[in-house]
């Protein structure tokens, strides 16, 4: 079999009454310019009017930036109560050292939380990361196990230390939303877990979000309350029970925006026909 390269001559069935596709007439190809003989040339710009193009991701490195940031303030003062601790037990009567006696007093519970909510911090990130999920995802089923774990251990322990730790800083706003952030948190571990047994993976990853962002909005309220404190000179019980619930609503709704960010759909390139 022979082909005409120089005209690239070929016949089609019948689509329509469209003469280019009919079975009638032989397509004629320059192999110079790829275009048909006899119709209209095609510009960039008519090219793109038959296309819907993929818009731009929206920009999420803001949130990441704030993760992180929550995340090493997490990181450091939670270092700093282990220090603490330590300073306490060997009978420190520094005014810093004296806070963390309860931690002393409770210490299978104050490590419990502490520990958890340590290797908790490490995880988040990478359990929210779509390219580690997409590149190792028997890793991230595994430490997702871990993650789920530390979370609920942070969250319990959580909600039993605001009962039985004395005169803790933030009075009554601290009070109430400790327990009501805690059991927020432990829910939505709760709901995401049974989502993905039912292999709803998508409502498995709004609720993880959204119970990360419960324990990373402890990071947040640090990066409002300490620099309120080092500008003060010191803060009252109203600052700081203002500044929890402001920590945990501001890591709240950053999650919530990730979420439907995540759910818009997202049209692919096509080209138009014709």
């Amino acid at each position: 079999m022979e082909v005409d390269v120089a005209s690239c001559e070929w016949s089609v069935g019948s689509v329509g009454d469209d003469p280019i596709h009919s079975s009638n007439l032989p397509m004629e190809v320059d192999v110079a310019t790829g275009e048909i003989p006899g119709r209209p040339a095609r510009t960039d710009a008519s090219m793109s009017d038959d296309v819907v193009r993929r818009p731009p991701k929206p920009r999420r490195r803001w949130i990441w930036v704030g993760v992180g940031l929550a995340s090493a303030m997490l990181l450091l003062t939670s270092t700093a109560r282990f220090v603490s601790m330590h300073a306490a037990a060997g009978g420190s009567t520094l005014p810093e050292d004296l806070e963390s006696l309860p931690y002393v007093e409770h210490l299978p519970l104050a490590l419990l939380h502490l520990v958890g909510g340590l290797v908790f911090t490490a995880l988040g990130p990478l359990q929210l990361s779509t390219r580690v999920r997409a590149r190792w995802p028997r890793w991230h089923r595994w430490s997702g196990r871990v993650f789920v774990a530390c979370a609920l251990a942070i969250g319990v322990s959580g909600v039993v230390m605001n009962e039985v730790f004395p005169n803790a800083v933030g009075g009554m706003l601290r009070y109430t939303g400790a327990h009501l952030f805690g059991v927020a948190m432990i829910v939505a571990l709760v709901l995401g877990t049974v989502a993905i047994l039912r292999k709803r993976v998508t409502q498995h990853r709004a609720w993880m979000v959204r119970a990360y962002a419960i324990g990373l909005g402890v990071g947040t309220q640090r990066l409002i309350i300490i620099p309120l404190f080092l500008w003060f000179g010191g803060v009252d019980d109203l600052t700081v029970g203002l500044g929890m619930w402001g920590g945990w609503l501001v890591t709240l709704l950053g999650a919530e925006l990730v979420i439907r960010g995540s759910r818009r759909p997202k049209p692919v390139a096509v080209p138009a026909l014709g």
